[in-house]
């Protein structure tokens, strides 16, 4: 019995560690480590087994240890941290911790970390009154100014930094929501004798953000009543233009900010404006102008009224959130209830009939938005998030959950942010592994960016370890993970063989694109590549490094200067050349006083090339034909070597003091002149200058002179022994052939004379 419960567990073991190997799978490490969690890679080399199976089968096929590649850890690393701290004064505060991380993933497994949130004391508050200039909403202008010191003590006790900003919204000026008559657009009250009305506007921005209270006071007393035709009314273009001016409007980029929407009527959205022959979208763009010391809305008879989703879009891009502060004698408040949930961090609050309560709704709705936090991510894609808190309150309180309510300024609050990679083949282009979005509470500026980056691969095939082309791979393939992985068109455990190509496309070189020489006729094409000889290399076997010139002379390859390679001098420093017989030294041709070719040419291959014909020397120092010293010193050439001249004794005595005779002039850096004198003769001598760069001439001390003019005796006695030399020459002639002629004829006489013809008688 025992032996038989332990045949059949053995058999349910084995089958076990089968169905484990069995789902072991991948070409490459990392589809392997993917393909089950205890599928491992050997990245050994010359391991001719299965290199993804479970770890008792590779270390049992003789796989070490140490390269055994296991499952890679998610990790996270933080790249910006600073601490939580409160603002004030110059100070900035931090209420978000870690700023910055980037994280690793691992696919289809969860991975968690955590990060503080912290109410900041002292946190800026930029805080934006909308409203309704109309004669209905009279009260609360008169409260926001009587109240505006209480406004600022109020929201003080909550935060010392804090500013207030002012615009009035009304509607489009134009039919059917605005008369258009001049007499409406100057007073657009005229019912009413007592009652003096401000000219009919859609926006007008009336107070950059400021803590100066009393200007925000003296801006809200300024405001002058209006009206429009209809009963409804277009406060979401003002809306629209508060959200999206930023710069003109005054938001800080650190700061909540709150938008106070103050109407008693509903609102005009998109499509309304359809009705004034306004059909073109809005765009989302800052329209405002300066007009006077306000600024004034521009579009607002070009573009149409703002839809919801704009609004929502605007609003959550600029981190603002909005309190509708509506007076609901009329029963309007529910509209504006219904876009709390399409306006994220947006509340809805009925003000009461004399708007008194106007300063308890503000403290209110802060001190709620303060201690309300609501994190959102922007998408990651393929990942699955979740935010998981207890609010500040115990461990096992823990769930999940973006919002938490009620902190208290100061007080910590956790949050583990659990991330899920779902992908079942991650992307080849690694480019496309990495996902980069950003945590933050929503309607703040503060952000938490997330770097995410997919470990889909092996460290080993990471672009540090794997090699391109790798010479181990024929440079035909990657080296990854101890397996060569072709290129197209290559095959192989080393990729040593083409097999997308004929012999002769991998082999053989054309010229004329029909007959192919293979391996150069001189190597065999095996697997794609050619086998060369000795002395031969180069794909085709091209490369004779034996071939090269400059043997002739010296009996070495490239005149002993370099090597041979592939028929082609590789030149050793300072020579030159395709037979390496060109030094690069200049030393050749420098003259005496250090200049290359005398500044009169270039030095190539150690010898200098003169620019002009006219010189010549090793340094390009002779001019027998230029001007200059040449001509200067010819009249003291005369003087000192011949006595002649121009110059007189004397003036050759003070003139020609660096001049002297020799028999045989020097040759070595030196320059040669020569001319000819009044009687034709030739007189040569050479110039240099010493070591102190003094003029030295030397004369030749002969002469090469023309002969003088023939003697008439000898030229006559000569021309008359020529003409009778001739005549005797043609006088010999004519005898010798007399003679001949003579003598034919006598031999002729002589054989007619002994013909027997001559004796016979008819």
């Amino acid at each position: 019995m025992f032996l038989h419960l332990f045949f059949c567990f053995s058999v349910i073991i084995c089958f076990a560690g089968i169905s484990v190997d069995g789902q072991c799978s991948g070409k490459r490490c990392g589809e392997c480590i993917v393909s089950g969690p205890n599928c491992l890679w050997c990245k050994q080399k010359n391991y001719n087994e299965t290199r993804c199976a479970v770890e008792a089968t590779l270390r049992s096929n003789g796989c070490s240890s140490g390269d055994i590649v296991r499952h890679p850890v998610a990790s996270i690393t933080k790249i910006k941290d600073a601490p939580l701290q409160d603002g004030g004064v110059g100070v900035e505060p931090i209420q978000l911790q870690p700023q910055e991380v980037k994280i690793r993933l691992v696919p289809n497994k969860l991975f968690r970390w955590t990060f503080k949130y912290r109410v900041a004391e002292n946190f800026p508050v930029d805080i934006y009154f909308l409203v309704d200039p109309s004669y209905t909403m009279r009260n609360l202008r008169t409260q926001l100014a009587n109240l505006a010191d209480d406004i600022g003590t109020s929201i003080r006790n909550l935060t010392t930094d804090f500013r207030f900003g002012y615009g009035t919204s009304m509607d489009k000026v134009t039919l059917p929501y605005t008369h258009t008559t001049p007499e409406y657009l100057q007073n657009p009250c005229p019912g009413d004798s007592s009652l003096t009305c401000a000219p009919p506007h859609s926006f007008l921005h009336r107070l950059n953000l400021t803590n100066n209270v009393q200007a925000f006071r003296e801006a809200v007393r300024a405001t002058q009543t209006t009206a429009n035709r209809d009963k409804t009314e277009g406060l979401l273009d003002g809306v629209m233009q508060v959200a999206v001016c930023g710069d003109k409007i005054g938001w800080r980029n650190k700061a909540r900010r709150m938008l106070i929407y103050a109407s008693d009527v509903d609102y005009h959205f998109a499509g309304d404006g359809k009705l004034a022959g306004i059909v073109r979208p809005h765009d989302l763009q800052c329209h405002l102008a300066p007009e006077g010391q306000n600024m004034k809305y521009t579009h607002d008879t070009i573009l149409d009224y703002p839809s919801i989703g704009q609004i929502r879009k605007a609003i959550t891009d600029n981190n603002i959130n909005v309190i509708f502060v509506i007076d609901d004698r009329e029963g309007y408040k529910n509209y504006y209830v219904k876009l709390n949930p399409d306006i994220p961090g947006s509340f809805t609050e009925e003000l009461s009939t004399d708007a008194t309560n106007i300063l308890s709704i503000i403290r209110t709705t802060y001190e709620k938005l303060r201690g309300t936090v609501n994190f959102v991510n922007e998408a990651f894609q393929n990942i699955d998030t979740q935010y998981w808190s207890a609010c500040g309150g115990r461990v096992s309180q823990t769930d999940q959950r973006s919002t938490c309510s009620n902190i208290s300024v100061g007080a910590p609050i956790l949050f583990e942010f659990r991330m899920t990679l779902n992908i079942n083949k991650c992307p080849d282009n690694i480019n496309e592994r990495t996902v980069r979005s950003s945590i933050h509470p929503e309607g703040l500026e503060d952000r938490l960016d997330v770097n995410v980056e997919y470990i889909c691969d092996c460290d080993c095939q990471a672009p540090g370890q794997a090699v391109e082309n790798s010479t181990d791979c024929n440079k035909q393939g990657r080296l990854e993970c101890g397996v060569c992985h072709c290129n197209d068109g290559w095959s192989g455990d080393k990729c040593d063989c083409d097999i997308s190509k004929t012999q002769e496309e991998t082999c053989g070189q054309t010229t004329d694109g029909v007959n192919y020489i293979i391996c150069s006729n001189v190597g065999e094409c095996q697997c794609g590549k050619c086998v060369c000889p000795a002395d031969y290399t180069g794909d085709y076997c091209e490369c004779y490094n034996k071939g090269c010139g400059g043997y002739i002379g010296t009996g070495e390859l490239c005149n002993g200067n370099g090597l041979c390679q592939c028929s082609n001098c590789v030149c050793n420093e300072g020579y030159n050349g395709t037979t390496c017989d060109c030094p690069t030294s200049t030393d050749a041709c420098t003259n005496n006083n250090g200049t290359i070719c005398s500044d009169r040419g270039q030095c190539v291959c150690g010898k200098c090339v003169c620019d002009d014909n006219n010189y010549r020397g090793d340094q390009c120092q002779e001019c027998p034909t230029c001007p200059g010293q040449c001509k200067a010193n010819q009249d003291c050439a005369e003087c000192v070597g011949f006595k002649q001249g121009k110059l007189s004794e004397f003036d050759c005595a003070a003139q020609c003091s660096h001049v002297s005779t020799e028999a045989v002039l020097p040759v070595e850096n030196i320059t040669k002149c020569q001319f000819f004198d009044d009687e034709g003769c030739q007189i040569e001598f050479t110039y240099e200058y010493d070591e102190e760069f003094k003029l030295k001439v030397v004369v030749k001390d002969t002469k090469t002179c023309p002969p003088g003019p023939p003697d008439a005796t000898t030229l006559a006695l000569g021309v008359s022994g020529a003409i009778f030399l001739v005549g005797l020459l043609l006088l010999l002639i004519w005898k010798l052939l007399t003679s001949c002629l003579d003598g034919m004829e006598y031999k002729k006489f002589a054989t007619e004379i002994n013909d027997p013809k001559w004796g016979f008688v008819s």
